[in-house]
């Protein structure tokens, strides 16, 4: 017997959705349809920082079932954790045992469905207007080419305009208690 302590973690974003995303967010849209917890990664993760997003999706599913008990509810899925990496972490694909995912397009590994984790590398992602918000993320030429084709848009592209969308978003600076926002209709987040 051995009590676990472990220090505080933060979610880089917790997503809870109230109404469906809205299209204009291509493969994005799809990935927000249910609690889900986003972490971002500029540079590869490490094996290390890959099993951090473990923990931090298994630690606040833990959290969620302990409240749901001390409530008499029934225990909610653990939420989808995704991973996006402006790089293909190889090691964490071959380490971890991830699969190119049947579902999704190029560029998204997953675990087998109960773990519900899933990896997207950026670079990998085709180029078509569906996977434009998840480049935008990347990095170098990646990046660079998201910008373009943002660029030579039309204004009134629904990519572009600013997107009214009811959810309950948690963020967080590394270090610091996450602020929790609330976004409704009237004071909307721009996507």
């Amino acid at each position: 017997h051995a009590e676990i302590h472990s220090e505080t973690l933060y979610l880089d974003i917790r997503y809870t959705p109230l109404s469906p995303p809205p299209p204009s967010l291509g493969i994005f849209s799809k990935m927000l349809v249910e609690p889900s917890i986003l972490e971002f990664y500029h540079d590869t993760p490490t094996p290390k920082e890959w099993r951090d997003c473990q923990l931090k999706q298994l630690m606040f599913y833990n959290n969620a079932c302990t409240l749901a008990k001390r409530e008499d509810r029934p225990f909610p899925s653990p939420p989808l954790l995704w991973v996006l990496s402006a790089g293909k972490p190889t090691t964490v694909i071959q380490g971890s045992a991830l699969q190119k995912s049947s579902q999704w397009p190029r560029g998204f590994y997953e675990r087998g469905p109960e773990d519900r984790m899933f990896l997207v590398a950026i670079r990998e992602l085709p180029q078509t207007p569906e996977t434009l918000p998840l480049r935008l993320l990347g990095a170098g030429k990646i990046w660079l080419q998201a910008l373009q084709e943002v660029l030579q848009r039309p204004a009134s592209d629904p990519l572009l305009l600013h997107r009214r969308h009811p959810a309950v978003v948690t963020t967080s600076s590394r270090g610091r208690q996450p602020p929790e926002l609330r976004v409704t209709q009237r004071d909307a987040m721009t996507w």
